[in-house]
């Protein structure tokens, strides 16, 4: 868009403390908030043309503070004493002073931000960003077009509609770190998110691990017109699975499992069971735990001193393995059950304990990476080491509620492991997370350090704040700094997924949000109402006959 119709909101004033900012002055009172963008132009020297270099407004200050005598009397407008006695250069005090940050210019050969590394002339014409350039600047991808998750609109335009649009191939290649304090608005977001991506135009393979059953009333989806496409024959499915619906069969464990499982083994322990386990898949592939426990009793005659070494197997296997109701020795979940393009899986395992939560995640993610290795594997001329029934020959996403029990910082866990592996390696197989997490704090830095996208709501403890700081590259200070002031439904969204950090209001669900908090008032007048009419007639029952 041309701006020579245009009139600039200020003027460049000099550089700022860093090479990459710049302050310019303004008289503008509401259109330059922090979190703004403006641009000015530049004349790129390789083909002559003037582009529009972008920049993010980061503070914001009067150029002049009031005296503080003319504000000592609250009924005075202390514009009019200080035009009234002719206070020296009174007319600085309608002028603010903006520090913004230089983005650069928007480069369509190669989709990216290309900084100047040139601040604006002193005197340079500063101008307020058009609304949709800034959506074909911002957005990676535009509203209903594939690979797009259209998340919310631009928090700085509340008289414009400026959508913002993540990058669904960025957030599955590079995962995902949704973090908020508890009522923020997290799940809400993940919400929106997850609609966009089993939309017509994505059509995701998504499995949720819902540790609060938060994420059920998804179910809708299935139900809403927004998610059909009669052309292509597109419905999404929605599956939701109890714990009693989740199984792993025993005997499909491979040794390796069962040694990630059994917590701490000796390698005298891990000798004596690697025996007995290749002695049983050897003549009963369907083993089952009682078939290992009577392996290792036979065993103890054939070979002197290791009772206590294998009473400490038995316990281990009777321990992680016998009281875990997600292990069976018939019922099993394959993952092209749970896992394929247009289906949403949620596991609702609220009623599970967190150890055996972390079991679930453990067992599952590390099943279908093997996957995905596999396949990919397969594709160069290996063999396939997997059944057709837990092949994926297609990219997958896991969405973790409540990340920091599956990560935390500072303790082993059974899922930690595999999460990093993944999040480390998992963008080469097609393997995408997102940790969802109401206190950073806890989480392990390195897990939340792999995270290339980010959606960061109101945080205020300062712990969590500084394990962001030191963990998201793509989170500056001046963001941290924002994140107290977020109020509900409000997000920086940066990262790989978005081509520069925005401020966003989430967009209003499409289906109803099951995560919300309970208004206790409300259900306490609601109880009284309904009971009314009860407690009068025991009250009745209870009063003294004449």
């Amino acid at each position: 868009m041309n701006n020579s119709n245009k009139s600039p909101i200020g003027r460049a004033r000099g550089p700022g403390t860093n090479t990459f900012e710049f302050e310019f002055v303004t008289s503008d009172k509401d259109k330059v908030r922090v979190g703004e963008f403006v641009y000015y132009n530049y004349i790129e020297p390789s083909t002559s043309r003037t582009v529009k270099i972008l920049c993010r407004v980061i503070k914001r200050n009067p150029l002049r503070l009031y005296p503080d005598v003319l504000l000592s009397n609250p009924n005075l407008d202390p514009k009019f004493i200080a035009d009234t006695i002719g206070l020296p250069n009174s007319d600085e005090l309608d002028f603010y002073l903006i520090t913004a940050q230089i983005i650069g210019y928007y480069k369509d050969n190669n989709f990216k931000f290309v900084n100047p590394r040139l601040p604006p002339a002193p005197g340079a014409e500063i101008y307020l960003a058009d609304g949709y350039e800034l959506e074909q600047w911002i957005n990676p991808y535009q509203a209903d077009t594939t690979r797009s998750a259209y998340i919310g609109n631009l928090l700085t335009r509340t008289n414009e509609n400026v959508k913002i649009c993540l990058d669904v191939n960025k957030i599955v290649s590079t995962h995902l770190a949704v973090l908020a304090a508890t009522g923020s608005g997290k799940s809400y977001s993940v919400g929106v998110l997850i609609e966009e991506m089993m939309m017509p135009k994505n059509r995701a393979a998504i499995l949720v691990i819902d540790p609060h059953a938060e994420y059920l009333t998804l179910k809708q989806i299935e139900t809403k017109s927004e998610f059909y496409d009669k052309t292509i024959n597109y419905r999404p499915i929605v599956k939701i699975l109890n714990s009693k619906d989740i199984h792993i069969k025993l005997s499909t464990l491979k040794f390796e499992e069962f040694m990630n499982i059994l917590k701490r083994m000796s390698d005298k322990m891990e000798h004596l069971f690697y025996k007995v386990y290749k002695n049983t898949v050897k003549n009963k592939p369907n083993f089952t735990l009682d078939d290992l426990q009577k392996g290792l009793d036979s065993i103890i005659s054939n070979e002197k001193n290791i009772e206590m070494t294998i009473m400490g197997i038995k316990w281990r296997l009777d321990e992680y393995i016998g009281n875990k109701s997600i292990i069976s020795d018939i019922n099993h979940l394959y993952l092209r059950d749970i896992l394929k393009p247009g289906q949403l899986t949620i596991m609702n395992v609220s009623d599970l304990r967190k150890e055996d939560q972390q079991l679930l995640v453990n067992i599952f993610l590390r099943r279908i990476l093997h996957s995905r290795i596999s396949y990919t594997q397969s594709k160069i001329g290996f063999k396939l080491s997997i059944p057709q029934e837990d092949l994926l020959d297609y990219p997958v996403f896991i969405i973790l509620e409540e990340g920091h029990r599956f990560a935390p910082a500072n303790e082993d866990s059974w899922s930690k492991e595999i999460l990093k592996t993944i999040l480390s390696e998992g963008r080469k197989f097609g393997v995408g997370i997102c940790i969802i997490s109401q206190r950073p704090g806890k989480l392990d830095s390195d897990v939340l350090s792999q995270c290339m996208s980010q959606i960061i709501m109101r945080i205020k403890n300062p712990i969590d704040q500084k394990n962001i700081r030191d963990s998201v590259e793509s989170v500056s200070d001046d963001i941290i700094e924002d994140l107290p002031s977020l109020t509900m439904g409000q997000a920086v969204i940066a990262g790989e997924c978005i081509n520069t950090p925005v401020l966003v209001n989430i967009r209003q669900r499409i289906t109803k949000h099951g995560g919300e908090s309970l208004n206790s008032v409300e259900e306490w007048l609601k109880y009284k109402s309904s009971s009314s009419s009860q407690k009068i007639l025991i009250d009745n029952q209870n009063e003294p006959l004449d």
